[in-house]
């Protein structure tokens, strides 16, 4: 993987300016809670989709995408945005997107578990 695909997928820069700004306890914090958001949100983004429910859809991918992009996420955080628009417009491809949302967080997981390796190799 090239350097500016890596960092659309997570950005190293970003993280360095977290630690940076208020050291390595408040980025394992965040990198944590972000984790957390990653273990259920798209269970609950597909729950609220099939469920019918626009708003709450909205809610949860508005959610993950500005927690996405404050991490330097930022193919995620496209994708979060896709999701909202198309929940707000009603758009036809919601439920691809929806679906789609897994593997994003897929991709993400091994690049965000590199951060949160308590063995300290990074």
């Amino acid at each position: 993987m090239q350097q500016g695909e890596q960092s659309k997928i997570l950005s190293r820069d970003r993280l360095e300016e977290i630690r940076d700004a208020g050291g390595e306890e408040l980025l394992e914090e965040v990198l944590f809670e972000y984790r957390s958001d990653l273990d259920r949100l798209p269970t609950a983004m597909a729950a609220a989709w099939r469920a019918g429910d626009g708003g709450e859809l909205r809610r949860l991918a508005h959610g993950l995408k500005g927690a996405s992009a404050n991490l330097g996420a930022e193919a995620l955080a496209a994708h979060c945005a896709a999701i909202e628009r198309s929940a707000q417009a009603g758009g036809p491809y919601l439920e691809i997107l929806v679906t789609d949302l897994t593997p994003q967080v897929e991709a993400l997981l091994p690049h965000l578990a590199f951060y949160l390796d308590p063995s300290g190799s990074r």
